[in-house]
């Protein structure tokens, strides 16, 4: 009696000073918690004091028929603070050194047929992210063959009873004793076993370590889910800027947040960026025809990396506005192909940003090729500006949700029963390759690659980001720019990653820890820094396009920091894998985020990997294409579609990707399949100070041959022979014709521009 009366007490109390939300499908969880002939283990993630009595507290209730035993360490057990709040529970305290525990655990599993409660991490998180797995969770629910009942719990890291210490103060004075707490009951799982008798005729018999990996791995990949799927369900149908509303108000609306060149060393806090989302949106709105809303729901925004040019993204989008990323550096003809694509009627542009660019002539001739055009300059328009809409910027620095709240009430009621579903922003593809194609990216999407990067990767309020990436790819916008506003990370925004000399000085001075780019950039970062300007860095992330050896043992040579590889594409806003401390592999680009399903179809002539498909939530919405009479048309992409990635991967037994090299950069040479990705390899082998690139032309003997550009005047075809033999490279890989170049042309996002050099190859 004196348990129940304690039992419901507790939870009261937790219900109404926590605030405790349940999330999930808690009778499912339940019916399987009941089942006396299930076997299951209960693991959760562990970011406070608070973990274990929460758990125990709502896991239980007076329908179940069983209680749960606790697996707790003998430390806590043995500590005079923690034996009334167990004297309430069954536990099992163990040794996790002692080789005896998981049998007892297994025992009490198998004999008692018990539901047994475990945190796999074994210590509260000092991220909030999750940590390492230990083996031992993995290996009594695969020895067991139980089932897996995962409960994320959130909401416990900006609190008192938490080991997350921010270094930030106005971060560690939102820290409270009583903060929001969320439980997500998410849906069983189980570890797939591997029976080496099943494996006789394969080529592979693993040992009993291997073994112990692979199911940590899985419980790793469990919980990496789990959390992914609570963070979605928490944030059910928000649209980002609601997101950012909620991030706010959980790390304080005076929290310095973004900065930039413009900022005079005071960063913005959210409250100076909400106001200023409400000024500049309000400035464009009122000057754009909104009578016509199919030609004016599409904007074109033609502006520098600053913190306005996110703010105004954020601002559209949230008034049900799809800003369309137009890339300043492209060439005419690919922005007038963006321009008549996205539908785009109005383009927001900067006079200064123009002039500084020398973007006068391109904008020029795309009004006299595009007449309907009608571009926005901010100093122009200024003006319209009044009063009132101040007035409004002020209170909605204090009030951000009500900038949303009329309109949500007038506008589009049906659409907002999915608002997150509608698009948010459309980008557009490198066109490394070909013509850009307009990628529609919604709100859901976005929103759920920076989970799942948050899900796996343990970035906090301790970091700061230095993003030089244009915001008109994705990797800039979404992982470099929203992934730390929405998530409470400072950043600061560069207008470009091409300043080689300036940005290592501005992460030194900064004190930045993270930084993306693609391996281009990054091999020009460290050859003009300093050994002891990326000396606070944590993440140097590279994509985009493939990380070479050289550039990865430069960065360790000269700052002692390993250069994470990932992989991604702007239809899937754009990150799919990503290499990471807790799991890292050198010639890989790391493994799948959570969520995302893949397939690899079997392509004749190439014997290792295939093709490889995704299926993820992060995928886009459509495609924006022109067709042959210049107008716009939408292909959207049909619901839980694969998407064709062109490029050739392998994944190992891990979980581990490997990207072989793009399908379409494969040349057909004498019937047999050649990776040029494998020949820029040699000539980077025979020459590795300088650039190079590979490209195929047609060719009447032998089907296609290889074309080589150098910036090595010295660079020969028997030097590239002779480096082919000592590195075992095969003959055919071997370029037939070298063409010397003053440098390889890049897009602005520092891929190879492989269409001029296509057009130059078969001119020449």
């Amino acid at each position: 009696m004196l348990y129940k009366l304690v039992y419901y007490f507790l939870k009261i109390f937790f219900k109404i000073c926590f605030g405790v939300r349940i999330f999930g499908d808690i009778e499912k969880f339940q019916q399987i918690y009941n089942n006396s002939a299930a076997k299951k283990i209960i693991v959760a993630n562990h970011t406070s004091f608070l973990d274990g009595l929460l758990v125990g507290l709502f896991l239980s209730n007076s329908k179940n028929q069983q209680k749960p035993l606790f697996v707790v360490h003998t430390w806590v057990a043995n500590a005079w603070y923690f034996k009334p709040i167990l004297s309430l529970v069954d536990f099992l305290p163990i040794e996790p050194s002692n080789p005896m525990a998981m049998k007892t655990i297994i025992k009490s599993i198998e004999n008692q047929n018990r539901p047994v409660v475990i945190f796999p991490e074994g210590r509260i998180s000092n991220t909030g992210a999750l940590m390492k797995m230990y083996d031992g969770p993995a290996f009594i629910a695969a020895k067991s063959k139980a089932q897996i009942l995962p409960i994320f719990i959130s909401g416990g890291v900006l609190s008192k009873y938490s080991r997350f210490n921010p270094q930030n103060e106005i971060v560690k004075s939102q820290k409270r004793w009583f903060p929001k707490i969320t439980l997500t009951f998410l849906p069983p799982q189980q570890i797939n076993l591997i029976e080496n008798q099943n494996l006789q005729n394969a080529t592979k018999i693993y040992s009993a370590r291997e073994k112990r990996r692979i199911y940590s791995n899985q419980l790793l990949r469990i919980m990496q889910e789990s959390q992914f799927l609570a963070t979605m369900q928490q944030h059910q149908n928000m649209t980002l800027y609601e997101v950012l509303c909620e991030t706010a108000e959980l790390n304080g609306k005076n929290l310095p947040i973004i900065e930039d060149i413009k900022c005079n060393e005071n960063p913005y806090s959210y409250k100076k960026f909400f106001q200023i989302i409400s000024v500049l949106t309000s400035l464009v709105l009122k000057n754009i025809d909104d009578t016509d809303e199919k030609n004016s729901q599409n904007i074109g925004i033609l502006l520098p990396n600053i913190a306005a040019t996110l703010a105004l993204i954020l601002g559209l989008s949230a008034k049900n506005k799809t800003p369309a990323m137009l890339n300043y550096s492209a060439g005419l003809n690919a922005i007038i192909a963006a321009c008549q694509s996205a539908n785009l009627k109005f383009i927001v542009c900067s006079k200064a940003f123009v002039e500084q660019a020398r973007l006068e002539n391109k904008l020029s001739q795309l009004c006299q090729t595009l007449p309907y055009l009608k571009i926005l300059y901010l100093e122009e328009i200024k003006n319209s500006l009044t009063l009132l809409d101040k007035l409004k910027a002020l209170y909605f620095g204090f009030f951000p949700r009500d900038f949303v709240k009329n309109f949500c009430k007038n506008k589009n009621k049906n659409k907002n029963k999915n608002k997150n579903k509608n698009a948010a922003a459309i980008l557009f593809t490198s066109g490394s390759e070909g013509t850009p194609k307009g990628v529609v990216l919604s709100h859901y999407a976005i929103l759920a690659n920076i989970l799942q990067i948050k899900a796996v990767c343990d970035v906090n309020q301790n970091d700061k980001f230095i993003n030089a990436l244009p915001l008109f790819h994705a990797f800039g916008l979404t992982a470099g720019s929203l992934l730390p506003i929405l998530t409470g990370v400072r950043q600061f925004i560069y207008p470009s990653p091409l300043h080689y000399r300036v940005i290592p000085e501005v992460a030194y001075d900064k004190d930045c820890s993270v930084i993306f780019g693609t391996g281009t950039f990054l091999s020009h970062y460290a050859r003009f820094a300093h050994p002891y300007d990326f000396r606070k860095m944590r993440f140097v992330v590279s994509g985009a396009e493939k990380l070479n050896a050289e550039v990865a043992n430069l960065w360790f040579e000269k700052f002692g920091i390993r250069v994470l590889e990932g992989y991604g594409a702007t239809e899937t806003a754009p990150v799919i894998a990503v290499n990471l401390p807790l799991a890292f592999k050198s010639n890989t680009v790391g493994k799948f985020l959570p969520n995302v399903e893949f397939k690899l179809e079997k392509i004749p002539g190439i014997e290792i990997g295939g093709r490889l498909f995704v299926r993820c939530p992060n995928l886009m919405n459509g495609y924006l294409k022109v067709n042959a009479n210049g107008e716009s048309r939408f292909e959207e992409l049909a619901e839980n579609a694969w998407y064709d990635s062109g490029d050739i991967a392998d994944v190992d037994e891990f979980g581990f990707v490997k990207i072989i090299g793009r399908f379409k950069r494969f040349a057909k040479i004498a019937g047999e399949m050649v990776s040029l990705e494998l020949s820029e390899n040699l000539a980077i082998k025979a020459s590795a100070d300088f650039h190079h690139a590979v490209v195929a032309i047609a060719d009447a003997r032998r089907g296609e041959a290889l074309v080589l550009f150098t910036t090595d005047k010295n660079l020969t075809r028997q030097k590239l022979t002779e480096t082919a033999q000592k590195y075992g490279f095969a003959e055919i890989a071997i370029p037939r014709k070298i063409e010397i170049i003053e440098t390889i042309p890049l897009l602005s996002t520092g891929k190879t521009d492989y269409v001029s050099l296509n057009q130059l190859a078969r001119s020449n």
